[in-house]
Order: C-alpha cells, then sequence, then structure tokens
C-alpha cells in the first residue's frame, strides 16, 4: 500500500493506499478488505481527522460487502474526547452496517482493552457479524481469505513503518509504566529479557535512550495523577520515582511547557 498527502488525496482515491495522522492510520488494501490501526494515545484533537475520514466507509470502490479490520492493539490510552468520537460514529452504524460483511476488532490489553471492549458488544455486534481478538493474525483468518497471510504480511510492515518504534522500546514503555521507582536500564533489560547493551542498541535504533523513556513515563504518569487523582505535587513526584518535588517540576515543565499546577488547572476548567 503506498501513502496518501492528506485525507482529501486518501479520500479521492483510496484503493491501495493509506492515510496516517498522528496516532491513527486508516488504509484499503483492496475493494474487499479495509480497516484502522490506532496506536499511542489518541485525544480529542485527533477527533477532527476521524470526522474527515468517516466518508470512506461509503466509498463506491469498495465492494458491498467488504470485511473491515480495525486493530487497536497497540493503543496505550483512549483520552476522553477520542472515546465520545468513537461512541457518536458507532451510533450511526446501522447506516453503513449493509456495506460491511464482517468486522474484526484487535483489543488492546488492560483497562482501556476493557472499555473498549464494552463498546464493542454494546454498538459493534448489535449491527454487525462481529469478532473481538487479540491478535491481528487471528482476526485475519477469521475473515476466511485466501489472501489472509499476504495481508497481514502487509499490515505488520504498515504497522512497523507508522505506528511507532520496535517492539521491544514499546516492551520498555510498558514495563516502565509499572517500575517507576527503582528502574534502570539493567533491570528493565532483565525484565525484558535481553542484555542491556541489546536494550541500548535498539533504542539507539529507534533514535531514542533509556533515560529519554524513564523520563517520558515519568511524565506520563504524572499527567495521568494530575488529571485523575486530587493527590499533591510532592505526593506525585514521589510516586514517579523522581528524586525531589524541584527534580520533578524542572523535568515535567520541560516536557510539556508548563508547570504541573498549570497544567492540572488548565485541564480541569
Amino acid at each position: 500500500m503506498h501513502p496518501s498527502a492528506s485525507i482529501d488525496d486518501f479520500l479521492n482515491a483510496p484503493l491501495g493506499r493509506y492515510y496516517a495522522g498522528r496516532t491513527h492510520v486508516l488504509w484499503v488494501r483492496s475493494h474487499t478488505l479495509a480497516g484502522a490501526i490506532y496506536f499511542d494515545r489518541p485525544g480529542a484533537r485527533d477527533a477532527a481527522d476521524l470526522f474527515r475520514l468517516a466518508p470512506l466507509t461509503f466509498d463506491p470502490g469498495l465492494s458491498d460487502p467488504y470485511d473491515a479490520l480495525v486493530d487497536a492493539s497497540l493503543l496505550r490510552e483512549l483520552e476522553e474526547g477520542a472515546f465520545s468520537t468513537l461512541v457518536e460514529h458507532l451510533a450511526g452504524a446501522r447506516s453503513f452496517s449493509a456495506r460491511i460483511r464482517r468486522v474484526a476488532l484487535v483489543r488492546p490489553q488492560g483497562v482501556t482493552g476493557a472499555a473498549i471492549a464494552g463498546l464493542f458488544f454494546e454498538a459493534v455486534r448489535e449491527h454487525f457479524e462481529a469478532a473481538l481478538f487479540a491478535h491481528r493474525s487471528e482476526a485475519m483468518a477469521w475473515f476466511g481469505r485466501a489472501d489472509a497471510g499476504a495481508a497481514n504480511a502487509d499490515l505488520d510492515a504498515l504497522a512497523s513503518a507508522v505506528c511507532g518504534p520496535h517492539p521491544l522500546v514499546r516492551q520498555l514503555r510498558d514495563y516502565l509504566a509499572t517500575a517507576l521507582d527503582d528502574a534502570s536500564l539493567d533491570t528493565a533489560a532483565r525484565a525484558l529479557g535481553v542484555s542491556s547493551r541489546s536494550l541500548q542498541r535498539k533504542l539507539s535504533e529507534a533514535s531514542t535512550t533509556f533515560s529519554g523513556e524513564l523520563e517520558g513515563a515519568r511524565v506520563r504518569e504524572a499527567e495521568r495523577l494530575l488529571l485523575h487523582t486530587d493527590d499533591k505535587i510532592e505526593a506525585i513526584a514521589r510516586a514517579t520515582g523522581c528524586v525531589s518535588t524541584s527534580h520533578f517540576g524542572k523535568m515535567f515543565r520541560a516536557a510539556t511547557g508548563e508547570s504541573a499546577a498549570d497544567f492540572r488547572a488548565r485541564r480541569r476548567r
């Protein structure tokens, strides 16, 4: 599949092409197979893209019916704005249900996966022949397509090229999310089953570093605690493994451009 220069470019001629947004990729492999990959942390600012891409469902180049595969396995979190957009889109599912033969959803793990699974059973299965899977290869096999193997290989390549870092980097991020208080290069490498040198090499290949990933994990956890708890800044600094409140404040401002207090106040207005 070939990349599109813009949403309009993609919608004008989607067959054999894809459009990559900040946290999503919509693709049309053939007139009988289309879908999307969602990754990282979609938020409200991604909603505009998703609304503009909605006409793809009715593209005349797609067969009546076609198979749709939604791969959300790379999602880290779904912010409220993006979740609301998804709910609104699915509320109109009846209008395009006749166009789709089968819908396969590949779910992420954890709380995000549970939320998506609940929405799936409430809104998707009511209108489509649909099923939920843990892995994309299983979803592709369920379609019963002769080109399942080749299609899955194409999507592997697309996800690798567009959706973010090497799988080991994603594994490190998942590990750090639960080990902020005592994380080190050596302990992380042992947890991931690789040598420290191998982990450093993979991080370098992905244009990142262990210290950068650790700081990113601390900032993400700090943002979560600032938004969803009333914990004091000092407590959040300790919870994220920072050596002092001063160190936490400098790190957070460098990453976000504002103080933790301002971040909390602005988001809670």
